[in-house]
């Protein structure tokens, strides 16, 4: 079975194991409820911007993900390109909406992997790859703490890093299952 050209999923490191088997506590739930209330208060272009440092971070560990924003090879990576780039901007306010339901929504973990799991499917025809899920989380938990600053304690860190391996572990699912779907489809 030969892997589709776009479709970089085959081959990659697959979720470590199922969210449900995952303990994330009462206490990480209000943890990260309660800094999120904090990162996500403003208004809306700061939060964008703010959560844009993500992609900064991200393309300082995997300047090849850049690509899938429209930026071409020998485009300047700098902090102001990346936080002016318009396409990027708009990928980042769906970001924020997205993390701003996961949030609201993560003591139903049943919707919240649902709607994960699609997102990952989605994310085949962005040509994504499982092996960005982990540079990802981490940028992502930069943006936190930059933003945070003192709040952002190792508790709160810990509390991130279960919700955004839950997060990691449906998305890569999803795209693993639109990947699979996508390959017999071209055989």
């Amino acid at each position: 079975m030969s892997k589709p050209a776009d479709c970089g999923c085959y081959g990659q490191k697959q979720a470590q194991e199922d969210s449900s088997a995952v303990d994330f506590s009462q206490e990480q739930k209000m943890l990260v409820q309660d800094s999120w209330a904090i990162f996500s208060i403003g208004d809306q272009p700061q939060v964008v911007t703010d959560t844009t440092y993500l992609y900064v971070n991200l393309f300082r560990i995997r300047p090849d993900a850049a690509a899938l924003f429209g930026f071409k090879e020998d485009d300047p990576l700098t902090e102001e390109a990346v936080l002016g780039n318009q396409r990027l901007k708009t990928h980042v306010g769906r970001v924020v909406k997205g993390l701003d339901f996961i949030v609201k929504n993560m003591y139903d973990l049943e919707e919240v992997g649902d709607f994960l799991h699609e997102l990952g499917a989605r994310h085949v025809k962005y040509r994504a790859r499982n092996e960005f899920f982990q540079p990802i989380k981490e940028s992502m938990l930069f943006a936190f703490e930059r933003k945070l600053g003192s709040q952002f304690t190792p508790q709160v860190k810990q509390a991130w890093g279960v919700l955004l391996d839950i997060v990691t572990t449906h998305m890569q699912e999803g795209l693993r299952e639109a990947c699979a779907a996508k390959n017999s489809q071209e055989q």
